[in-house]
């Protein structure tokens, strides 16, 4: 699982999806909880409910939001209520599960949605507690959960899920507005599962020199989306190039606001031709042929 949150100057963003809205885009650190409350009941989607577990809480006064974006000032809703897929054979089918909850005092509210797939065997167990680890960090980093400075509200979803032939991968996008703001922020986290072995698999599992990898990914950046190289966003770290998930067409990368300069996450693709070289024996199933 890789969950990379960071802070851009300004605007109080984490880490960023593209949206629209603001300027521009469109295509999410665990902590101990105080007093967040969870309620199950409220949300209008069909899609079975469920409570996102440890950090998030779930105390017996449950609440229910008092801000349902009245202004329209957050991205939509958009993923779908069931996925299926493909990985190691077998077919995967799953559900999202929605939380609704609300800060200390009241004033912040959420909806939180993520997947989670059927079965209890190892794989999809795996997964499940990925993701919803995954969309409590997510919420976590707009620091709504602990404080409560002014009216607020967010949401957090899976924005793309990929069934590889021996990995799952997951991206959840997140927003969150406080009333009188410029304009909303944006969270991002990944999560990318082994379907052989049910564990995370991450950019040192990935590569046989991790060092070298990230260096591939980093002058592959800066060809592509003609950064400077010397800017710190595209220096070759796990914490620049951490949210990631593999598709057909290579390893997608998601960049939060301003990393690669401008608001808005920013997905660059590279292409599995430009890794090949590097990518370890035991994850080469993910490159198609």
């Amino acid at each position: 699982m890789s969950i990379r949150v960071k802070a851009a100057a300004g605007c109080l963003t984490v880490v960023a999806l593209a949206v629209a809205g603001c300027a521009g885009g469109q295509d999410m650190p665990e902590a101990p909880n105080a007093s967040a409350r969870l309620s199950v009941t409220g949300t209008p989607a069909s899609a079975p409910r469920t409570t996102v577990p440890s950090a998030l809480g779930n105390s017996a006064q449950a609440t229910t939001p008092r801000n349902a974006d009245p202004d329209g000032d957050l991205r939509p809703f958009a993923a779908a209520a069931t996925t299926s897929g493909t990985s190691n054979g077998r077919v995967f089918s799953g559900a999202l599960r929605t939380s609704i909850g609300a800060g200390p005092g009241g004033a912040h509210t959420w909806e939180v949605r993520y997947y989670e797939l059927t079965g209890t065997d190892a794989v999809a167990t795996a997964f499940n507690r990925a993701s919803r680890s995954s969309a409590d960090t997510n919420l976590r980093s707009s620091g709504l959960v602990e404080t409560d400075h002014g009216s607020c509200v967010a949401r957090v979803e899976p924005r793309r899920i990929e069934f590889r032939p021996t990995a799952i991968g997951e991206v959840l996008a997140g927003n969150w507005y406080c009333a009188s703001a410029a304009h909303y922020n944006n969270t991002v986290s990944t999560i990318v599962i082994d379907s052989r072995t049910a564990a995370p698999i991450t950019l040192a599992d990935l590569f046989t020199d991790e060092g070298a990898g990230l260096r591939r990914l980093a002058d592959q950046t800066v060809e592509r989306v003609g950064v400077n190289p010397t800017s710190a966003g595209v220096q070759p770290t796990e914490e620049n190039f951490g949210n990631w998930i593999p598709a057909e067409s290579g390893m997608v990368l998601f960049f939060p606001d301003y990393q690669l300069g401008g608001f808005g996450m920013r997905s660059v693709t590279i292409p599995w031709s430009a890794l090949s070289d590097l990518i370890a024996p035991d994850q080469r199933a993910l490159i198609p042929g």
